[in-house]
């Protein structure tokens, strides 16, 4: 039980890094700077979600959806080529980024990436 434990926290931190690497890579491609990044809350029924929320660049409206998309994009690339393997820690990467893709709307607040997605 503990080694689950710990591939679910290495889960977490992995798809938070992959997140919001995401977004910056397109936004360095884009705009050939990186994004600044600061660490705030989210709120999802009473529990505390841990966020780093950044400030979209003055650019086009097509580039900024491309820069809210990466980071779900790239979160989606290893859950995709690796969940096949049935490794126990990707599975639970797989089971962490779905849920996140779906409680992401409920605690991001106005600070969501939807906003530019849809």
């Amino acid at each position: 039980m503990e080694l689950y434990l710990f591939e679910l926290i290495m889960a977490v931190i992995l798809a938070m890094f992959i997140h919001e690497f995401g977004h910056t890579i397109v936004c360095k491609f884009y705009t050939g700077n990186f994004l600044d990044f600061y660490y705030t809350e989210g709120d999802l029924w009473g529990i505390k979600i841990p966020r780093f929320i950044w400030s979209m660049p003055k650019i086009e409206y097509y580039k900024q959806r491309n820069i809210a998309a990466a980071g779900f994009i790239f979160e989606f690339i290893p859950m995709i080529c690796t969940v096949f393997s049935m490794k126990s820690f990707w599975i639970i990467y797989a089971v962490v980024v779905t849920l996140h893709y779906v409680a992401y709307p409920y605690y991001a607040g106005e600070n969501n990436d939807f906003k530019w997605i849809y």
